[in-house]
This record gives structure tokens, sequence and C-alpha cells, in this order.
């Protein structure tokens, strides 16, 4: 089976949900009806919120947060593909 690259899909998934995580504070922002998702994630990301400097912390910690889960991911997903071989 495949095995995944976990620093590069770490980074990958940092990156995604990162972009995720800025578009939903600036459609927050203008009022795109996504406030939901910053109301609950806020408290998880300190700075977070639907502002211009609220939307970049929480493209920062959604980085952050999202590349030690795409390890996570990527590190059990390799466990299981050598059970495999």
């Amino acid at each position: 089976m495949i095995r995944l690259n976990v620093p590069s899909f770490a980074a990958a998934f940092g990156a995604m949900w990162s972009v995720f995580m800025l578009y939903a504070g600036l459609a927050a922002t203008a009022d795109a009806g996504t406030s939901f998702v910053v109301e609950a994630i806020a408290p998880v990301y300190p700075g977070f919120g639907p502002t211009m400097i609220g939307s970049v912390a929480g493209a920062a910690w959604g980085f952050l947060d999202g590349a030690i889960k795409g390890a996570i991911l990527a590190v059990v997903y390799n466990g299981i593909a050598d059970l495999d071989d």
C-alpha cells in the first residue's frame, strides 16, 4: 500500500485548514451567514473572530492545528498501511 510523506501531508492539511479558517472569518466579517462557524471555533482559537485581524489569527491557529492533525492522520494511515505488507 502507498505510504504518505508525513511532513508533506501535515503541511498540506495545515494549509487547507488555514485557508478554510481565513475564509470563514472573512465571510463572517461580510455577514455571509458563516458566523456560526466563527462562534463555534472562537473559544478554541484565541484571537479568532469576525474581523480582518481575527481572520488572520484564525488562519495561523488553523495552520498549526491542521498540521498537527494532518501529521497524526498520516502516521495512523502509514501504520495501517504497514499492516497490509
